[in-house]
């Protein structure tokens, strides 16, 4: 791969990848997918991926070489393009060139794609870097996101640490109650303990009170004793 030192944009790729039909096959086209992500006209985001895949000069069957001025089907001639920008260059409401390096003024980036309009508007696109830029961490808008994400980052770590905090306490009063639980009289117990044992008394003597009723004969005579 050949890139550009002062952009960091690709000028080719070993020797241009050539088939002589019109569609290319997977690779030639999974390599201009990779080298341009999304479609080429200037402003548009669709995914390479989800464009059409155009001949920059048209394809003529009958110069698959490009010998005589035909658009070949070459890796240096691809370009994907949304459906609705490769329709308006088929009807040739937009035409798109490869700046020259001869008529490419100081600061264009070579490779630099021209758009131009029925109406005579053109727009260029810049080629897409091999890798993306470093942010600039003096603009406003980064250096507020990357504060902001910090400040989450630090309370997110706060609320974690509460957390852990607050279970490894729990954790250690229910270890430390387990423990001493057998040792304990009953002025040990604290509040929770002792309520718990009054219930239970209050329960059992209840459920004695009732078997008696039950069992007591009907009427107000008591039975003789059997002896």
């Amino acid at each position: 791969m050949v890139t550009d030192d002062e952009h960091g944009t690709v000028l080719g790729v070993g020797s241009p990848l050539h088939v002589s039909k019109h569609d290319p096959p997977s690779r030639l086209a999974d390599l201009v997918r990779t080298g341009e992500p999304t479609c080429c006209f200037p402003g548009c985001r669709i995914r390479a991926r989800d464009c059409d895949l155009d001949h920059r000069i048209p394809y003529d069957p009958g110069d698959p070489a490009g010998d005589r001025g035909g658009g070949a089907t070459c890796s240096c001639n691809i370009q994907p393009l949304c459906r609705k920008h490769h329709r308006l260059k088929t009807a040739g409401l937009i035409g798109v060139r490869v700046l020259d390096s001869d008529e490419a003024e100081a600061g264009v980036v070579p490779g630099t794609l021209e758009f131009t309009t029925a109406t005579g508007l053109r727009y260029r696109r810049t080629p897409t870097r091999t890798s993306p830029a470093a942010p600039d961490l003096e603009d406003p808008l980064i250096a507020t996101a990357v504060a902001h994400a910090h400040v989450r980052a630090a309370q997110m770590a706060a609320d974690q640490a509460r957390m852990d905090a607050h279970h490894a306490t729990h954790a250690r009063n229910q270890a430390t109650r387990r423990a001493s639980v057998g040792d304990l009289d009953d002025g040990e117990f604290d509040g929770e303990d002792r309520a718990w044992r009054r219930s239970l008394v209050e329960r059992t003597r209840a459920r004695i009170m009732n078997g008696a009723r039950a069992a007591a004969p009907v009427g107000g005579d008591q039975a003789e004793p059997p002896f």
